[in-house]
C-alpha cells in the first residue's frame, strides 16, 4: 500500500519503504493537489492555472503534461491494473481503486 503523508514535510512509502529520489519542484504540488482533491476528476485547465498561475495557458498546459510524467516517473510502480493517476484528455484524479494511506484522510475522517 502507498502511504503518503502530507502533514509536515511530504513524504510517500509503499510497503514501508521510502520514496528517495529528487522530485522536480512542481511534482510534490501536483500530487498533493490530486490527493487533497482525489473525489473527482480535476479539468486541466484547473490544474494549470493552479500551478502555472502566471503562465499562458498553453505554456501552463503543457508544463501540466510534462509534470504529470514526472508524477509517474517519481512515484512507484502502480500494481497492475491499478494505476495511481487515472487521466484523460479533459482531467485527471487519483483512482479511487489505487490503495492508499493518507494522512490528511485520516484526519478528515477523524
Amino acid at each position: 500500500m502507498l502511504r503518503v503523508r502530507l502533514f509536515g514535510r511530504p513524504r510517500i512509502a509503499l510497503g514501508g519503504v521510502p520514496v528517495s529520489g529528487a522530485a522536480r519542484p512542481k511534482v510534490v504540488p501536483l500530487l498533493a493537489y490530486l490527493l487533497l482533491n482525489r473525489t473527482a476528476p480535476i479539468p486541466r485547465r484547473t490544474l494549470a492555472s493552479a500551478l502555472w498561475p502566471d503562465h499562458a495557458d498553453d505554456e501552463a498546459r503543457a508544463n501540466l503534461r510534462r509534470h504529470l510524467n514526472y508524477v509517474q516517473r517519481y512515484l512507484p510502480p502502480a500494481p497492475p491494473g491499478r494505476p495511481w493517476l487515472l487521466t484523460t484528455a479533459a482531467g485527471v484524479r487519483w483512482n479511487p481503486e489505487a490503495q492508499v494511506e493518507l494522512d490528511v484522510a485520516e484526519f478528515e475522517r477523524l
